[in-house]
């Protein structure tokens, strides 16, 4: 898989919120404390407290959430910033975008205007499905490099730069902030999706991309709508 060089090192904003993230969970651990300290509570009562039946529900309400507890601790453990990076091609997956939108700093927006394009690839898709992984991952490659170094979205490493992210083969959701007026980004949007469906050379042969968009754009209070809507 060609790896495209949108990993930590040039998603900094990204890894930088899913730290916060959790390093926020962490803080608070006797709130983590809270529902195993009850379940034990609960199978106590029942031990001390007459009649079979009370014995029989408080042990039952007390294993359970016990259990849940000890489940939400294991899965908790193996979360973390690198599981919220596509390892083959080093990009942040659609998973952690309400994440990363959630936290203030990447939220801050000097217009308080964002937009939300959703970029497909039907290629990249169609060429995995077809056996031909080389020529999906070289136009995976292709389309995220030039998502990347675009001119109108800056770099994805600097402030306010674009938020890309890998919703799954072939679909990319980009979040640009501080962005102009709706005609002015529709307008820039079409740019965007000349310059990707540009032919992609591959194997001695020209691939045509056939990229689509959807664009969604909004004040930033409502940014988590508009990815939704894109």
């Amino acid at each position: 898989m060609y790896r495209v060089g949108l990993g930590h090192e040039a998603n900094q904003e990204i890894a930088a919120a899913l730290r916060r993230a959790d390093r926020a969970v962490a803080a608070a651990p006797e709130a983590s404390r809270v529902v195993p300290l009850a379940a034990v509570g609960c199978v106590f009562a029942g031990l001390v407290v007459g009649g079979p039946a009370t014995f029989v529900a408080l042990c039952v309400i007390g294993g359970v959430a016990l259990s849940v507890a000890i489940g939400r601790d294991d899965t908790d453990g193996e979360r973390g910033p690198d599981s919220v990076f596509d390892r083959a091609t080093g990009l942040p997956l659609f998973d952690g975008i309400e994440t990363v939108l959630g936290d203030d700093l990447v939220a801050t927006s000097v217009s308080g205007r964002f937009a939300v394009v959703s970029l497909g690839v039907p290629e990249i898709a169609a060429r995995a499905a077809a056996g031909d992984r080389g020529a999906a991952d070289a136009l995976t490659a292709a389309v995220a490099h030039r998502v990347q170094s675009y001119g109108w979205v800056g770099s994805s490493s600097g402030p306010f730069g674009p938020l890309i992210f890998l919703r799954r083969p072939g679909v990319f959701a980009i979040v640009l902030r501080d962005v102009l007026d709706d005609q002015t980004t529709r307008w820039l949007a079409r740019r965007l999706l000349d310059i990707v469906n540009e032919p992609v050379r591959w194997n001695g042969a020209m691939i045509e991309p056939n990229a689509v968009i959807g664009l969604a754009v909004g004040p930033a209070k409502q940014r988590l709508d508009l990815v939704r809507s894109a």
